[in-house]
């Protein structure tokens, strides 16, 4: 779907939220939903933790999540914008 991510099925979301709460590598939330994988360690999240859920990118071996956008509406009219260019 966006670069070498591909989008997460309900049950590959809850495989992955299991796995990461299990204590695989790196920083995990119990309110990180993921729905993006490149199945190499990295992650596009909504983080249901904070105010507007904004997206963010969990990247193999960073100690923190960076933030891509406030709100999924945000990062997809974002997405829909580089797909019309």
């Amino acid at each position: 779907l966006v670069g070498a991510f591909s989008l997460l099925d309900p049950h590959d979301i809850a495989e992955t939220s299991r796995d990461r709460s299990a204590g695989a590598p790196g920083p995990w939330d119990s309110g990180w939903i993921p729905f993006l994988d490149d199945y190499g360690g990295n992650l596009v999240l909504l983080d249901t933790t904070r105010p507007g859920n904004p997206v963010i990118e969990l990247w193999d071996g960073h100690d923190r999540p960076i933030d891509v956008a406030p709100s999924l509406e945000a990062w997809a009219k974002g997405l829909l914008e580089d797909f019309q260019a």
